[in-house]
């Protein structure tokens, strides 16, 4: 039994439509990768498929957009520092820089014991400013611990013992200018290291938290 066209008659089907099954020939189908369609059928799988994107789009959007705020939220968190001891930081600052290590400031460690090893046999180092130094090593280890214990912000905040501390060293500074007669009279390898230290003091004030 030959099959014909269902539009032509006349003419033998080479195919069948695979949506609605009607037979076609060469002329009347429409081919879809492998798959044979009749016009109507053609023209109407391809309506079907914007709608279907469409509907697609915002699914992906939305993943997307889920999985980049995931991201953004993994990288807006600070990495935590790990809590360490104060007073064990303190202890270990009668060596010093020891301490100041310890609580994960390894560079202002190694500054600290430079400089003790600097300051031991200057000139002009005098009995209170040596002793001010040396307890300024185990003040700063104390600080520098106890901001790992503290909140962001809470550890950004000026205190009160910071400031004090500042100023009896910068006084300390002035009482060694003063024992070597003066701003005036001061040698001046003695004036530059005192000039240059007052500012380490400032500097590591303002780099402590």
């Amino acid at each position: 039994m030959t099959l014909v066209c269902a539009t032509h008659p006349d003419v033998e089907a080479l195919a069948r439509c695979v949506r609605c099954g009607i037979h076609l020939c060469d002329r009347c189908r429409s081919f879809e990768g492998v798959r044979n369609f009749c016009r109507s059928c053609h023209e109407q799988t391809h309506a079907q498929r914007p709608a279907a994107s469409i509907v697609a789009a915002p699914a992906i959007g939305a993943a997307a957009s889920a999985a980049l705020g995931s991201a953004t939220a993994v990288a807006s968190v600070a990495p935590t520092r790990r809590a360490r001891s104060r007073w064990l930081a303190a202890v270990l600052s009668l060596v010093p820089g020891l301490g100041q290590a310890y609580a994960g400031r390894l560079g202002r460690g190694v500054l600290c014991f430079a400089g003790a090893l600097l300051l031991r046999d200057a000139p002009f180092m005098t009995p209170l400013l040596g002793a001010y130094l040396y307890a300024f090593g185990l003040f700063d280890a104390f600080r520098c611990a106890e901001a790992t214990t503290l909140s962001p912000t809470e550890a950004g905040k000026a205190r009160g013992d910071d400031v004090a501390f500042l100023l009896a060293g910068l006084l300390a500074v002035v009482a060694a200018v003063v024992s070597r007669g003066g701003f005036a009279t001061a040698p001046p390898d003695q004036l530059v290291p005192l000039a240059a230290l007052a500012t380490g003091l400032v500097i590591a004030h303002e780099t402590r938290r």
